[in-house]
C-alpha cells in the first residue's frame, strides 16, 4: 500500500470505514494520547504539522452518532489504522 486507503463495508446492522496510511505508526499509548486534544504524535511534533484537533474532533462525532472509533496498527507493515463504525441508516 502507498499512501492511504480507504474502505467501506457493511458488517450486519453496522457500516464500517477504515483509513489506513504507511506512515511511522503509533504505539499502543501514543494512540490513546492522540484521541485528546491538541495532542500528537511524534512525527506530528518533529514535523511542527497540524493541531492535534483532527483525531480528536473524529472521535467526539463519532460518539455523537453513536457510532465507535478505534485506532490500531495498519495490517501491514508500518503505519495507523483508523476504524469508525456507524448505524447503518436503513436500519438494515
Amino acid at each position: 500500500m502507498a499512501g492511504t486507503a480507504v474502505e467501506l463495508s457493511a458488517q450486519g446492522a453496522e457500516v464500517l470505514v477504515t483509513v489506513s496510511d504507511n506512515g511511522p505508526g503509533l504505539d499502543a499509548e501514543q494512540r490513546a494520547r492522540v484521541l485528546a486534544r491538541c495532542a500528537q504524535g511524534p512525527a506530528g511534533h518533529e514535523h511542527g504539522a497540524g493541531s492535534g484537533l483532527g483525531l480528536a474532533i473524529v472521535a467526539r462525532y463519532v460518539t455523537l452518532l453513536g457510532g465507535r472509533f478505534a485506532l490500531g496498527p495498519a495490517l501491514q507493515g508500518p503505519g495507523l489504522r483508523a476504524s469508525v463504525w456507524l448505524v447503518r441508516a436503513d436500519g438494515e
